[in-house]
């Protein structure tokens, strides 16, 4: 039940209307019954219902609690039912009849018992404002109550319902607080209650807006409302007793904000831009222009009215334009439309709300402006009837004249660019016509040789058009004639040799002096007197000559049909042809001799070398012939064993298994191991047959099981024999004495050391000092350090001036140091050496670390380096100058690697010459301080290289390369007149070889610096192994590193904190947001001073047991007299 407390006599109807009607209770107590207790829910509701807002609540009355219900609508698409019986709205709507009435189910899960209960809206009467207000000064609301009956006992039953929204107009001016509405229960008369509210506005953001007392619930609003920011507000009030336990379930309160025109309207934008094509007819369309209102759309406060204020300029009518007032659309209403007169008209716009009403209605303005588009309606007219010009013969690509036009219609468009062709006066297709795009000119050019001999004149008809037609009406002809007349000059013409190449058959052996063919040219000027001059331009093995003047061509030597210079059995010879004219022209013609084959080649066995073992069982040898003739000059053989001596055929026996093969068998059944020369007798089936006498070094052996010779036989014939065997023992023998006395020497120098450390004050340790350095330096030399010197400072020995030439790693610097007194010797490295391995671990596992791949040609630069040579590839200037001697002094740790480089090995002062070299960790100086690991460092590595080469040879300015870096296939082409390009080939050792590898990088930059080398797309990066197609910008982003910068963008949207700890260099040298500039500006530095600048080297100190280095030809003397005793071992063990 709900009370009105205090209300006047003519409000009751009012205030009925704003509460929900509820359902009246029966008189009667009646036993529980399962399902509704009502047969109609009621609500009474304002027009318009919105999206969740809640209408009311049903009850189903549960009797045993047992039953599991749950609820549908019959218009599930308007209204929803939650768990607790409370009904929403599922969309907006504005309440009508269609809406008013609808059903609500409940069914048992279990035993899917259904019940159903009627729901009936009804629309709320509008009440005057002032009403409202009064009523709402005195309006109370009182938690309502039922009395109901339950197993033959008297229960109060809580019976919840919907509280009307309360309308509450925006921007009042108060005052305030402003009292709305007072929340009251019925049980306040025994209970002492306390009310609250909560909700947004309330004790949720924005909070505040509404309070509630507490002691009499009187809820009030605190400050003006503004519904274009919160249209709706929905509370729910609540009653408990003092000690905070709920007397009355809550309940919903609405309130909504009545919009009032307090908003402007706005256009979206100030200025309107719109087109309308020239000469368009009256309804056509222009542009729309849009306005928006904050305020009510539903309510005349939001509703719009567009007009056009003016119009300029008004001519040639004032009204040429009109809008739509509802939708904003313009469109034209008057004819006459010229660009040529008006190309632009500006239309002021207003907008009005309250449907446009001047009086009550808000207004603002806008600009429209409407550009009037060209159509074509003027053709292009040339200025001339005729044009004239002249051109070279055989000229092609060269403009002839220049045809002009005039075109009234807006220029650059296609109504005013010109289209030129050529409709008469060129059968051929000599001539074609292009526009020039910024004049219009039309160019007329030639794009076929044209003979002067042939046509001296040529007279073209022309026409000219627009690209687009002419529009619709207009009277014009849609296109302008002209002739040109073009005239021929004659010019000096190449001769030219017929036919070309010109093929003779000859055979191979003719002597010198025997005249082959005559090769002439012939002059294509016939109306110049010129005489013609044969020269030889290209004879590779130098067999011919040519009469200069009558072109017959004689052999100077004999011909070879197998020279290397004939290919396919076909020599190519070049020569030149030359006239007197001015400027003189020559021309080339090359002559090919078909060589036929005769026999002139004997046979030879193949293979020369091969194994065998002593008994005539399991195996032979079977040989074949090698003829550099071809048949029937060749096959099939003939082969025998020679008379003299008689132990070969005594010891061997042939047998001829085919014409091309024969197998050599020892005859005897045993035969000393050792090296025999069996001469072998093959004749060929050429006519004569050409015989030749061919010696096959055979070695007998001991073989095994599987026919294959044991390893007994490879030593003996290596020479090492039982004494060579016993001495090898015996150094091993003096290597472990050796190592054993190492050992108690070092147990004995520790307890020394320790005996001397008791008498050090251990706080003035040099590793607890702050030491000042003032050299930073910078490569692999810093790095160069003995640890354990770091650690003993005391060990320091006397300071030694040391000839330049290879030390160790561990050595100390030339300069004196201070001594310091030491700490306690540590049996390992320490902190320091924790230090540095924490170090290495770290920059093993980052990928922008050293070491860098690089291309290198290596050059000798001198001997003395601190670190030694560091290439798989070559390791010093020539093999002879290599000498491991040293290592034997570093001890019998280093006893492995001394037997390995320092043993009776046979060097040869043979092998590739260092010509120069390049390095990732010099790109710093050209802007690279950065990513020098990556593909991009590569490229610009292989660039530095071949621009040092070339630089270094003084062919930089000859062969610049590619500059412009493009990602596409290039090869360098050598220039007539100049040395011919530098070439070399990539040889990446043990570098992997897979498509995109950085080697191939380092291959690009040599390339594009200009040096040849054979290459394939298919091992750069952009190449598609599945479609097989090289893509030329994907390999440009790996040149320009952009693959790097797309991975940053790609880490920094991901996983920033991973970005900044791969990447922290690249943001530290501020790289990531210009790679590109970073690798442009490094190509242009290195392209302009690639030369390498030598940094001077430290003197280094000789250690006491190192041995002066020896001379070139101290070294070849050692390796002589090495080779030497090594032949007289072999002499002495083949003799015993």
């Amino acid at each position: 039940m709900c009370r009105i407390v205090g209300a006047p006599r003519t409000l009751l109807p009012l205030l009925a209307a704003l509460l929900q009607a509820s359902v009246e209770a029966s008189g009667e107590i009646s036993l529980c019954k399962t399902g509704f207790p009502e047969d109609v829910y009621s609500a009474v509701l304002s027009r318009d219902v919105l999206e969740g807002q809640p209408l009311l609540n049903v009850k189903f009355s549960n009797c045993n609690g047992k039953r599991k219900v749950q609820y549908e609508s019959s218009e599930p698409a308007d209204f929803k039912v939650d768990e607790d019986g409370m009904v929403y709205a599922v969309r907006s709507f504005p309440l009508s009849s269609e809406h008013s009435k609808f059903l609500i189910y409940a069914q048992d899960k279990e035993t899917q018992e259904k019940w159903q209960v009627a729901v009936k809206l009804s629309l709320r009467p509008a009440l005057p404002e002032d009403s409202v207000k009064e009523s709402r000064e005195i309006e109370e609301i009182v938690f309502p109550r039922q009395v109901t009956k339950h197993n033959g006992y008297l229960q109060r039953q809580k019976r919840d319902w919907v509280i009307p929204p309360i309308n509450l107009p925006e921007n009042s001016r108060g005052p305030f607080p402003q009292e709305l509405v007072r929340i009251r229960s019925d049980r306040d008369k025994n209970l002492s209650l306390r009310y609250s509210v909560t909700g947004p506005g309330a004790d949720q953001p924005p909070t505040g807006i509404f309070i509630i007392n507490p002691i009499s619930g009187q809820l009030s609003v605190t400050k003006p409302l503004d519904r274009e920011l919160i249209a709706r507000f929905h509370l729910r009030a609540h009653a408990v007793d003092i000690n905070g336990n709920q007397v009355e379930n809550p309940i919903d309160i609405v309130i909504n904000v009545i919009d009032m025109n307090d908003n402007r309207p706005e256009f979206l934008h100030q200025v309107w831009n719109g087109t309308v094509p020239e000469g368009s007819k009256p309804g056509t369309y222009v542009m729309t222009v849009t306005a928006i209102d904050a305020d009510d759309p539903n309510a005349l406060n939001g509703m719009l009215r567009y007009r056009i204020l003016s119009q300029a300029p008004s001519t040639p009518s004032p009204n040429m334009f009109t809008i739509n007032n509802e939708t904003g659309d313009i469109i034209t209403v008057a004819a006459g439309l010229d660009r040529e007169k008006v190309q632009q008209y500006t239309l002021i716009i207003q907008a009005t709300d309250m449907e446009g009403n001047p009086t009550y209605g808000l207004s603002n303005t806008a600009t429209a402006v409407i550009t009037v588009t060209d159509v074509n309606d003027n053709p292009p007219e040339f200025t001339a009837m005729t044009f004239y010009g002249e051109v070279p013969e055989n000229r092609v690509d060269v403009i002839v004249a220049n045809l002009t036009v005039t075109d009234k219609d807006q220029p650059h468009t296609p109504a005013w660019n010109a289209v030129y062709r050529i409709s008469g006066g060129d059968p051929a297709g000599r001539f074609a016509i292009q526009t020039d795009p910024n004049s219009n000119d039309g160019l007329v050019t030639v794009v076929k040789p044209i003979d002067f001999e042939t046509n001296r004149m040529y007279v073209l008809t022309v026409a000219a058009e627009n690209q687009v037609p002419l529009a619709k009406g207009i009277q014009h002809p849609p296109q302008s004639t002209a002739t040109v007349s073009v005239t021929v000059i004659d010019v000096n013409e190449n001769p030219y040799f017929a036919p070309n190449p010109k093929i003779i058959r000859q055979e191979e052996g003719l002597h010198a002096g025997t005249m082959l063919t005559t090769f002439t040219a012939q002059d294509p000027d016939r109306y110049m007197q010129q005489s013609i001059r044969y020269t030889k331009l290209s004879d590779p093995a130098n067999w011919l000559k040519i009469d200069s003047v009558n072109g017959q061509i004689t052999t100077i030597a004999v011909l070879d049909r197998e020279s290397p210079n004939v290919k396919n059995n076909i020599y190519n010879a070049t020569f030149l042809a030359s006239d007197n004219g001015i400027p003189p022209m020559s021309g080339t013609g090359t002559l090919q001799i078909y060589l036929l084959d005769i026999n002139d080649n004997a046979p030879q066995v193949l293979p020369q070398e091969a194994e065998i073992c002593e008994t005539p069982d399991p195996n032979s040898i079977n040989i074949t012939a090698l003829d550099y003739d071809i048949d029937p000059n060749a096959g099939p053989f003939a082969f025998d064993l020679p008379l003299s001596p008689v132990t070969i055929k005594r010891n061997w026996t042939i047998t001829r298994l085919n014409g091309d093969f024969a197998q050599l068998n020892l005859k005897i059944k045993f035969l000393e191991a050792g090296i025999y020369e069996v001469p072998i007798i093959i004749t060929d089936s050429g006519n004569p047959p050409k015989s030749n006498i061919s010696i096959l070094r055979v070695k007998v052996c001991q073989c095994d099981s599987n026919g294959d010779c044991t390893d007994v036989d490879r030593i003996v014939g290596a020479g090492l024999g039982t004494g060579a065997i016993i001495a090898i023992l015996l150094c091993i023998i003096i290597l472990l004495i050796l190592v054993l006395m190492f050992v108690v020497w070092m147990k004995r120098r520790d307890k020394e050391r320790q005996a001397k450390q008791l008498l050090i004050d251990p706080e003035d340790d040099v590793r607890d000092n702050i030491l000042k350095y003032d050299e930073e330096g910078g490569g692999e030399e810093d790095q160069d350090y003995d640890l354990s010197q770091l650690q003993q400072p005391d060990t320091v020995e006397p300071d030694a001036i040391k000839p330049v030439g290879i030390r160790r790693l561990d050595e100390r610097p030339i300069h004196a140091e201070p001594q310091y007194p030491v700490r306690s010797a540590a049996p390992h490295p320490g902190d320091i050496g924790d230090f540095i391995n924490e170090g290495l671990k770290a920059a093993d596992n980052d990928p922008t670390a050293p070491p860098y791949d690089s291309l290198l040609v290596f050059d000798y630069e001198g001997s003395g380096s601190t670190a030694g040579s560091l290439s798989s590839l070559n390791s010093s200037s020539s093999g002879g100058e290599q000498d491991y001697d040293y290592l034997n002094d570093w001890g019998p740790r280093f006893k492995k690697l001394a037997d390995m480089y320092g043993g009776d090995v046979y060097k040869f002062c043979e092998g590739d010459m260092i010509v120069c070299a390049a390095y990732a960790h010099e790109l710093p100086k050209y802007g690279v301080k950065v990513g020098l690991t990556n593909y991009a460092a590569a490229y610009c590595t292989g660039l530095l290289l071949a621009r040092r080469l070339l630089n270094r040879f003084g062919m930089d300015k000859i062969y610049e390369g590619q500059v412009e870096v493009t990602g596409d296939e290039y090869n360098v082409e050598s220039i007539d007149g100049q040395p011919g390009a530098f070439t070399c080939y990539l040889d990446a050792g043990l570098a992997r070889t897979t498509t995109g590898n950085k080697v191939f990088g380092a291959l690009k930059g040599a390339v594009d610096g200009g040096l040849s080398i054979p290459h394939s797309t298919k091992r750069l990066p952009g190449y598609d192994s599945e479609s097989k197609e090289f893509s030329a910008e994907a390999h440009r982003k790996h040149i320009m590193g952009q693959n790097v910068a797309d991975y940053m963008c790609y880490l920094i949207e991901e996983d920033e904190d991973a970005y900044k700890k791969q990447f922290s260099q690249y943001m530290n040298n501020g790289t990531p947001d210009m790679m590109e500039e970073m690798y442009k500006t490094a190509h242009a530095a290195i392209r302009e001073n690639p030369v390498y600048e030598k940094k001077p080297k430290k003197e280094v100190k000789k250690k006491r047991w190192n041995r002066p280095k020896m001379s070139l030809a101290q070294k070849k003397d050692r390796v002589a007299q090495k080779k030497a005793s090594f032949l007289r071992a072999q002499e002495r063990a083949a003799e015993s």
